[in-house]
């Protein structure tokens, strides 16, 4: 691009690169970013701010200043701790008099969070604020046993779905105390189990029973059913015909309830926790539920019995739900 005609009056004639230079000066002098001191305010001291002319960006140069320190500002960061023990041990080593404790009661996936640097204590204008950054979370391990029931817990099965799980799961189930037919010296447990019983009828089976029981549904998976009655036991009669011949085979009396005899956490104590069967008859088609009674009075417990021994180990309060974000 040729450069541009000497001005008529003899000024010097402009080229192009000085145009762009002259551009290019005048644009920073006008883009100089500006760091305006204001009044204090409410005697935090005077705080700074930085004016910058629109469409600059402003970059925080906290990173760099970090990158300088000897040590971080202050403790961050979310410790996970594997068993009760270790979260104990770790709350005692950090907590100070205004750490707190979280505990999530949801029965998929409970945990308990411990704050060390929560919020102070008391009313807004006496308490200072803190960041809440410095956090160690237990997160309660299920058992394998108890997560296998609560999935099939009232969900429908077919006929052969539901005697394999009997089979598969037949570890699980205990046989019912020989006391409580009518010993004289029963725990508060037994006592409990017994005023179940009455209320929700039959007796309790072990496992042998069941056992005989998924075989026996088995041999009649093909069958088709024909009747179902309730006997005086609690037990239910179930009459059928083999499919391919037109035969009637002996009926299949199936119990009402059973005892479970599974820990809620890993490692944890043994909850006796009742079972119910339940069927529905759709044609000559059975369809089976199984349903844990009240389980989560055992799954309270478990958490509580935790529950109490952090507060009793770490001095410091627990609250049931989740902290802020």
């Amino acid at each position: 691009m040729p450069d541009t005609p000497a001005p008529a009056n003899g000024a010097p004639r402009a080229t192009l690169s000085s145009v762009v230079a002259d551009t290019r000066q005048l644009m920073e002098d006008f883009h100089i970013p500006e760091l305006i001191e204001l009044p204090e305010i409410d005697g935090d001291g005077a705080p700074r701010v930085l004016v910058l002319p629109r469409g600059m960006e402003a970059r925080s140069i906290k990173p760099l200043v970090d990158e300088y320190r000897d040590r971080p500002e202050r403790r961050t960061g979310t410790a996970t701790l594997s068993d009760l023990e270790s979260f104990i041990a770790w709350v005692i080593r950090f907590k100070d008099s205004n750490s707190a404790v979280f505990v999530d009661r949801a029965q998929d996936k409970p945990s308990i969070t411990a704050i060390i640097d929560y919020h102070e204590a008391g009313e807004e204008q006496d308490a200072e604020p803190r960041f809440c950054k410095h956090r160690g979370v237990y997160r309660f391990p299920l058992s394998e046993a108890w997560k296998a029931w609560a999935t099939i817990d009232g969900k429908a099965l077919s006929h052969g779905d539901f005697a394999a799980w009997l089979e598969d799961r037949i570890g699980d189930v205990i046989a019912p105390p020989d006391h409580l037919a009518g010993a004289d010296s029963l725990t508060e447990a037994d006592l409990k189990l017994v005023e179940l019983l009455k209320t929700l009828g039959g007796q309790f089976v072990g496992p042998s029973r069941l056992l005989d029981l998924s075989r026996g549904l088995k041999l009649t998976e093909e069958a088709r059913f024909t009747s179902v009655q309730n006997l005086t036991s609690g037990e239910v009669e179930l009459a059928y015909q083999n499919e391919h011949k037109e035969e009637a085979g002996a009926p299949l009396k199936v119990p009402s309830i059973f005892l479970l005899g599974i820990p809620v956490f890993d490692r944890g104590p043994v909850y006796r926790i009742p079972v119910r069967l339940r069927y529905r008859l759709s044609g000559s088609k059975l369809t089976w539920f199984v349903v844990r009674y009240r389980p989560q009075l055992s799954f309270d417990d478990a958490v509580n019995e935790d529950v109490d021994e952090v507060k009793s180990q770490t001095d410091l309060p627990v609250f049931s739900g989740a902290p802020e974000v």
